[in-house]
């Protein structure tokens, strides 16, 4: 259905999963032309800007995701990715710690709470 923007979304995940970057924001673009208020478009179009190294745009995509949806936990993760790709250390500590936060049983947890502690061992003195 060309107008369902769920239709975009999910095409959008197979280009990015099959490495098709520019086909996946061209999706995710026409997902949220035809529904802006999908905080997981948003991240997910976030997460491929990422994975190009435009970490300006990727936090401010997963920005607009927590701004549609603070307890959208995804996104405090992905862009706490983002953070720290930009060497932002501080900044992705927070957002992995919302993260948590939100996501309290998340399969994660550990492998999470152990980085958080190693970025932290990176900014003290």
């Amino acid at each position: 259905n060309p107008n369902n923007p769920t239709t975009y979304t999910n095409r959008g995940n197979v280009y990015r999963d099959q490495g098709d970057m520019t086909l996946a924001i061209a999706d995710y673009n026409m997902a949220i032309q035809l529904n802006p208020d999908n905080p997981a478009t948003y991240s997910n179009r976030g997460v491929v800007y990422m994975n190009q190294g435009n970490l300006v745009q990727a936090i401010a995509d997963h920005n607009k995701a927590i701004q549609l949806d603070p307890n959208f936990a995804n996104a405090y993760y992905n862009r706490g990715l983002a953070y720290e790709n930009q060497g932002n250390l501080a900044e992705a500590i927070v957002d992995y710690q919302q993260y948590l936060s939100l996501a309290p049983n998340t399969f994660d947890r550990t492998a999470v709470e152990s980085h958080i502690q190693e970025l932290q061992q990176q900014l003290s003195p």
